[in-house]
């Protein structure tokens, strides 16, 4: 991850990724590698976890090019 981030860096590009806002670890991780939330966490059609409805959660890396 950090080589990818690194080449992403030096081109100056961002990027985006979407995890689930239960899965609290991912989002820890890619925080800590400079990824913010962005936009609502809307709730993913039909998919639940321990009989609960789970969130999708977008988060961006902006670059210096955004």
């Amino acid at each position: 991850m950090d080589g990818w981030l690194a080449r992403l860096d030096e081109d100056g590009l961002g990027c985006h990724l979407q995890t689930q806002v239960e899965n609290t670890r991912a989002v820890a991780f890619f925080t800590r590698m400079g990824f913010v939330p962005f936009g609502s966490a809307p709730a993913i059609p039909g998919m639940r976890y321990a009989g609960e409805r789970v969130h999708q959660l977008t988060m961006v890396r902006p670059g210096e090019r955004a």
